[in-house]
């Protein structure tokens, strides 16, 4: 694949501790985000890259930047302990795409 095309495009869910305080009456009303994930075929190193695009609805406010932060933490890449998630569910991804793999050091 040698183009670039998007292949996902959401609205981004808020941050909970701010919906929760603007329904409280403690806080702003959150502006609104899309998610946009971009194959970047064309790229001298092809990968697939998420953005975060707003605020929205867009106007000359409205940004595109590097949407990484939810696969940090607990719930995302390194929170992760890929050989062992990995090999929990070897038996999964070998019946679905005839691939059993054990993490980063696996072969």
């Amino acid at each position: 694949m040698s183009d670039n095309y998007i292949s996902q495009l959401e609205i981004l869910k808020p941050n909970k501790t701010d919906i929760l305080n603007y329904l409280d009456g403690n806080g702003t009303k959150v502006p609104r985000y899309a998610r946009v994930t971009l194959h970047e075929g064309a790229a001298d190193v092809p990968g697939i890259v998420d953005y975060m695009v707003g605020p929205l609805p867009i106007g000359s406010d409205t940004k595109i930047q590097p949407l990484g932060y939810f696969y940090n933490g607990v719930n995302g890449i390194n929170g992760v302990n890929g050989p062992k998630t990995m090999s929990s569910i070897a038996n999964i991804t070998k019946d679905l795409i005839n691939v059993a793999y054990y993490g980063g050091d696996d072969e």
